[in-house]
């Protein structure tokens, strides 16, 4: 089973220890992914299935979710990373792979796919890879967070 948006959304936010008002741009993001409150027509409510929640537009919305919240860009939301006791906050291509681990084991208590890993890398390499050619800083370790809350072993119930 596939979480649905809300709790996809709920526990994204219980397992950063992010803080929210649960405001309009909250909800904005839930009903963006398919499951606005209170919007269901069947008495029943939104359906419990997969086939429901999995398509490339829904998938895409919950990794834009995922970046969002990890780097503190939905108004009413707020999240310190330091707080889940990780010290790297600027990550390099030294310490990304061990950054990758300690919040790939803190998130997702180490179950994570061969694929899933390579994908999370190969973005981490590449995001360093532009940031040195143009002489920027280090990318921030956010948006690996961002990354393994939107991979499909997060998605699942």
């Amino acid at each position: 089973k596939i979480k649905t948006p809300l709790e996809m959304t709920v526990s994204a936010v219980r397992a950063i220890g992010a803080e929210t008002n649960g405001g309009p741009a909250f909800h904005r993001w839930i009903a963006q992914m398919g499951e606005g409150l209170f919007m269901a027509q069947p008495p029943t409510g939104y359906p419990d299935t997969a086939d429901h929640w999995v398509n490339t537009g829904a998938l895409l919305e919950r990794m834009n979710f995922a970046l969002a919240l990890s780097g503190n860009r939905i108004p009413g939301a707020r999240v310190d990373l330091s707080r889940l006791g990780i010290e790297e906050r600027a990550v390099n291509s030294a310490n990304a792979s061990q950054v990758v681990d300690k919040y790939v084991t803190l998130l997702l208590r180490g179950q994570i796919s061969a694929q899933t890993r390579a994908t999370i890398d190969k973005s981490i390499n590449d995001q360093l890879l532009a940031k040195t050619d143009t002489g920027a800083p280090a990318i921030d370790s956010a948006r690996i967070v961002g990354l393994i809350l939107g991979s499909p072993e997060f998605q699942r119930q």
